[in-house]
């Protein structure tokens, strides 16, 4: 899976940010340049309405700084400040030209992002590193249908940032940390062979009572121009978050109790296992 460039604020609907990103792409031009003005500087008050106000609504889906951000380039900054002249018709073409591309892309990003999740049976859960380190079964062999307490199919999403984490784990001077790490990233790498696609972990299970769902895996990729927030763990809570759109209801599994604040936080569902410390020696006296 492909994140869309610019994330959705928590809780808002993808499809209806769809519907938006549609009508301001398909309606901006018009607004922006209403038939019959022809005066410099009404071009410019059209212009300027028709991108503060579409600011204003894109901010319903987006974040304040992810939506101005939109509109936040030097030619648009220059029609808005500078002394009104014949130069400032074509300026005003051309960067309404740029912005209505620009929702048309964001449009398709998400939509795209939503097409893969159409199917929704699935539990969709994100490990943190701790995981797929600290789990009493190596990854490959964690039965997660007992973990998560449902016999239907699983969706697994591995983060860019959870694989960078276990790349540098698998050079620990721990030898347990090197070999779950590595047996971790072997595993991905040998299901995930045609990235963004899934790969499948474990296959249906046909039980006396009932059918044990497939469990399959997913890297969560990014554009380039994403920047990753500086502690790994704000950045994968980010990304769960940011599939929740698309997804539903994405669950964030961890033995880390910062982790699992940071989870709830962000409004997550948490699954806190448990590394339960041994009994103290009986007392000798």
């Amino acid at each position: 899976m492909i994140l869309p460039t610019i994330s959705l604020r928590p809780n808002v609907d993808a499809g209806e940010a769809v519907r938006l990103l549609k009508e301001r792409a398909d309606n901006i031009v018009s607004e922006a340049q209403p038939a019959g003005v022809s005066h410099i500087v009404d071009r410019r008050n059209a212009y300027v309405n028709a991108t503060t106000t579409t600011e204003k609504r894109l901010r319903t889906i987006f974040s304040m700084h992810d939506a101005a951000a939109l509109f936040d380039g030097p030619r648009h900054r220059d029609i808005c400040s500078m002394t009104a002249g014949e130069q400032l018709g074509p300026m005003i073409s051309a960067e309404i030209d740029d912005i209505a591309h620009r929702l048309n892309t964001l449009s398709m990003e998400h939509d795209n992002a939503l097409r893969i999740w159409e199917d929704r049976n699935a539990a969709v859960v994100v490990l943190d590193s701790t995981v797929y380190m600290e789990h009493p079964n190596k990854f490959e062999d964690v039965d997660f249908h007992e973990m998560l307490n449902r016999s239907g199919p699983v969706r697994i999403l591995v983060p860019m940032v959870v694989i960078d984490e276990l790349d540098r784990l698998k050079t620990s001077g721990d030898p347990k940390k090197r070999w779950r790490a590595a047996h971790a990233l072997a595993v991905i790498d040998d299901r995930i062979d045609n990235p963004p696609s899934l790969g499948l972990l474990h296959d249906a299970v046909h039980e006396s009572a009932r059918i044990r769902g497939p469990v399959v895996v997913e890297i969560v990729f990014d554009f380039p121009s994403h920047l990753r927030l500086p502690v790994p763990d704000d950045e994968i809570v980010d990304r769960a978050v940011a599939c929740q759109p698309y997804a539903g209801t994405v669950t964030l599994v961890t033995y880390d109790t910062g982790q699992a604040q940071r989870a709830r936080m962000a409004r997550l569902n948490v699954l806190k296992l448990r590394n339960d410390p041994p009994a103290p020696a009986p007392d000798a006296s």
